[in-house]
């Protein structure tokens, strides 16, 4: 995750005591995760890319959870069953330029199973320093962000 991310949901989540949270991914192969795809846009749309959708953002997710808990496997056993992954992109003449992230999980956590739905579209133009693939890796914080924010409503 980026620094501003990072700051931004520490600034945000204060939980009386830090949590310690063992996190399960449901399949566990989401962490690994690589789709190969066609870009969406017509400039380079014949190209093959290798997203890394599930590694990007389970990641992410943990980062931005580790912000307010701990993550060991001793920890309160949060289920996270990813229903359904999806990122989006265009190219530009240079980079990719526009990204979509649309993200729906299953969480289970102390008896408690809940659905929530997160997506996000991102253009570079609000990308500082933007690079190949910073509009989608923007997008990842994002959806992130948002993850971490729904669990943190439920510890």
């Amino acid at each position: 995750m980026s620094y501003q991310s990072l700051k931004q949901i520490k600034s945000e989540i204060h939980l009386p005591q830090k949590q310690n949270l063992n996190i399960i991914w449901v399949p566990d192969s989401f962490t690994t995760r690589i789709d190969i795809q066609g870009s969406s846009g017509f400039i380079g749309g014949g190209n093959r890319t290798r997203i890394p959708t599930g590694i990007g953002l389970s990641t992410r997710i943990e980062e931005a959870i580790s912000t307010y808990a701990d993550i060991n496997s001793g920890g309160k056993k949060l289920t996270i069953i990813v229903n359904h992954a999806k990122t989006k992109f265009t190219y530009g003449m240079t980079n990719i330029d526009n990204a979509s992230v649309y993200l729906n999980l299953t969480f289970e956590l102390s008896g408690k199973t809940w659905t929530k739905e997160f997506s996000t579209k991102q253009n570079d133009s609000g990308v500082k320093d933007a690079n190949m693939t910073s509009v989608v890796e923007y997008a990842w914080d994002q959806i992130a962000l948002d993850v971490a924010r729904e669990v943190a409503k439920h510890l």
